[in-house]
């Protein structure tokens, strides 16, 4: 299923981005793809899973970028064999980044915390999970976009490059020349009439919402 915001769960508490990323942009965070990947429970800095270039993707120009954070630590915790629970700190400029100190705290109270939320969801996951949805259209949105237009290959660049990662690193991914990668690229602009990342971007979102209607 798609994530459940657990807090806030006031409407008025909600940003217009929060309910974008929950709603549609979260199929292309780092974090939703480490934990979709088999990520281990724990503490985890976004900084160390993100893609090279994630700061300069549409989806984090218009909608992560929003948050104000100059810094994220997430704790990992494993619910069940379905369900993974995450707890986001984030820390804005006036803080500056969270220091290693800090994050050794967090990981000597990480048992106890992952305890916690264990118990709580013991006691509480019925009343989240009945507003769960189905994770099928949402699992084959990166997969099926544009599948009519694009080539096999030039939908699993146009993953990479929504994801944030740099035609150097696609090509290191998929063991292949950064000469190709820029030519699917091209291919890629061309095939869906579009000339930069947030066009491309525009167009999933589109995609999304249609598959919300099955």
């Amino acid at each position: 299923m798609r994530p459940i915001l657990l807090h806030p769960t006031a409407p008025e508490e909600q940003s217009d981005t929060l309910r974008l990323y929950f709603n549609h942009a979260y199929v292309i965070d780092p974090l939703f793809h480490a934990i979709e990947s088999g990520a281990a429970p724990g503490v985890i800095r976004l900084a160390d899973i993100m893609p090279d270039s994630f700061k300069e993707t549409e989806y984090f120009q218009t909608c992560y970028q929003d948050f104000g954070l100059v810094d994220e630590i997430n704790l990992i915790i494993q619910l069940d064999d379905e369900v993974t629970c995450t707890l986001t700190l984030g820390r804005k400029a006036a803080l500056d980044s969270i220091p290693r100190s800090e994050l050794n705290t967090l990981n000597e109270f990480y048992p106890i915390l992952s305890a916690l939320v264990r118990q709580f969801w013991l006691s509480q996951s019925q009343e989240y999970l009945q507003y769960g949805r189905s994770h099928g259209p949402m699992k084959r949105a990166l997969s099926t976009f544009a599948s009519g237009v694009l080539t096999h290959r030039e939908r699993e660049i146009t993953e990479l490059i929504l994801r944030g990662y740099s035609s150097q690193a696609i090509a290191d991914q998929l063991k292949i020349s950064v000469g190709t990668v820029k030519v699917h690229r091209k291919n890629i602009h061309n095939r869906l009439n579009t000339s930069t990342q947030a066009e491309i971007f525009t167009q999933f979102i589109a995609h999304l919402n249609s598959l919300d209607d099955y």
